[in-house]
C-alpha cells in the first residue's frame, strides 16, 4: 500500500497508460516512491497502516503520550518498566563477545563471528532460548533469572544490541513489567492519556499498536501533495532542467531537488498539517 497509486500519478500527469512504455512508467513510479518517502520524512511519521510492537517512549511525568504514528486503529498493549528474565554470558578469555536480542532471535558474536541460530520461532519460551544457548558451546552460557519466567514467550524479550558478555560478564535480557489498563486512547490524534500520569524515565514506556491509513481512507489532499511533487519533478525533466539522476528526495534534505531549497508552496501548505508535533 502507498499514499497514491502509480495509475493516479499517470492520470494526474495526463499520460495514457495504454500508450506509455515501461521505461516512462518505471521512471514515474520511482519519482512517486521517492516523493512518498520525502513526505513521510518531512512529517516524521508513516502514513501506511502499520503495526508497531514494543515501541519505546520516554515517560514524561505527564498525563499525555503522543505516539509516533497516527491515526491509531488499535492498541494492544501499554506497559511500564522492565523485568530481567534471562542472563547470558561467555566464559572465554582473551576474546570479544557480545549479546543482542533482536526482534526474531538471539545474535551471539564471539571474535567477530555471529551465531543467529537461536530463533524465537524455533524456541518459543524463555527456557527454550536458554537451553538452545547452552547447547551452542563456544563458552556460551544462559539461565533464567527465576523459574517463574521459564514458560513466558520468547518473543516478549525486548530488543537490545551489542552488549559485552566476555570474561563471564552476565548480560541481562528483559521483558516488559507492568501492563496498564487505566488509560484512554484518542485515535485521530494518536495520543494516549493516563490520568494518573506516565512515570518519568528514559525509554520506560512500551506500546504495541497499529496506526496509519488504508487505501480507502488515505486523505485526498495528502495524495494530491505527492502527485504535485511527482508532476513538478517530471516537468523539470521534460524541460531538461536537470537529469533524472538528480531526483533523489529521500533522507537528505530538500536542497538537492527544489529550487532555492523550497518545496512547491501547495505541497508545503498541505503536508505541514500532517507533521507529527512532538511534546
Amino acid at each position: 500500500m502507498s499514499i497514491v497509486s502509480l495509475d493516479d500519478c499517470l492520470f494526474f500527469l495526463g499520460i495514457d497508460t495504454d500508450e506509455t512504455d515501461n521505461s516512462i512508467s518505471g521512471a514515474i513510479d520511482s519519482l512517486r516512491l521517492e516523493a512518498e518517502e520525502f513526505v513521510s520524512n518531512y512529517c516524521r511519521r508513516t502514513f501506511d497502516e502499520t503495526s508497531y510492537r514494543l515501541e519505546r517512549y520516554d515517560g514524561n511525568g505527564g498525563t499525555n503520550l503522543n505516539l509516533n504514528n497516527y491515526p491509531i486503529t488499535a492498541v494492544d498493549r501499554v506497559a511500564i518498566g522492565t523485568l530481567n528474565v534471562i542472563q547470558v554470558r561467555n566464559t572465554n578469555q582473551y576474546s570479544t563477545a557480545t549479546v543482542s536480542a533482536t526482534t526474531t532471535g538471539m545474535r551471539l558474536v564471539i571474535d567477530g563471528t555471529a551465531n543467529t541460530t537461536v530463533t524465537f520461532a524455533a524456541n518459543t519460551t524463555m527456557i527454550a532460548v536458554v537451553n538452545a544457548i547452552n547447547a551452542l558451546g563456544s563458552g556460551w552460557e544462559a539461565k533464567v533469572s527465576s523459574n517463574i519466567y521459564s514458560n513466558f514467550k520468547s518473543v516478549e524479550l525486548i530488543p537490545l544490541y551489542g552488549l559485552s558478555s566476555i570474561d563471564s560478564n552476565w548480560v541481562d535480557l528483559y521483558k516488559t513489567n507492568t501492563p496498564l489498563s487505566d488509560f484512554h486512547v484518542y485515535l485521530d490524534r494518536g495520543q494516549i492519556k493516563r490520568y494518573s500520569g506516565f512515570p518519568s524515565g528514559e525509554q520506560n514506556i512500551f506500546i504495541d499498536y497499529t496506526a496509519g491509513y488504508t487505501s480507502s481512507n488515505m486523505p485526498s489532499d495528502l495524495q494530491l501533495a505527492v502527485k504535485i511533487i511527482v508532476q513538478y519533478l517530471y516537468n523539470k525533466n521534460q524541460e531538461s532542467s536537470f537529469g533524472l539522476t538528480q531526483y533523489r528526495i529521500g533522507y537528505n534534505s530538500v536542497l538537492s531537488i527544489f529550487e532555492e531549497g523550497s518545496i512547491p508552496k501547495e505541497v508545503e501548505r498541505i503536508i505541514f498539517r500532517y507533521c507529527r508535533k512532538k511534546v
